[in-house]
């Protein structure tokens, strides 16, 4: 018996093309099986991750850098860290 688990695994700073500034959650979904937690698996050993802002909205992942906020379709990409 397995039960799916969403945890926080991250989190980073984006921006618009306006200049706004958007802070971006990322969870990732695990299976708790009774020996041990496992990242829940596409098929070929993928995280499955998903992407809110801090206030809850859902993000679709356009790439790696790059995001649009659903039911808006603002789209946001990542800020470079230093």
């Amino acid at each position: 018996m397995s039960e799916t688990q969403v945890k926080i695994t991250g989190s980073f700073e984006a921006v618009d093309d306006k200049g706004n500034q958007y802070h971006i959650v990322e969870h990732t979904l695990f299976r708790k099986t009774t020996t041990t937690d496992m990242a829940y698996s596409g098929g070929e050993g993928e995280e499955i991750k998903e992407y809110k802002l801090a206030n809850g909205k859902v993000l679709k992942q356009i790439s790696k850098t790059e995001f649009e906020i659903e039911g808006d379709g603002t789209k946001i990409r990542k800020l470079e860290t230093q």
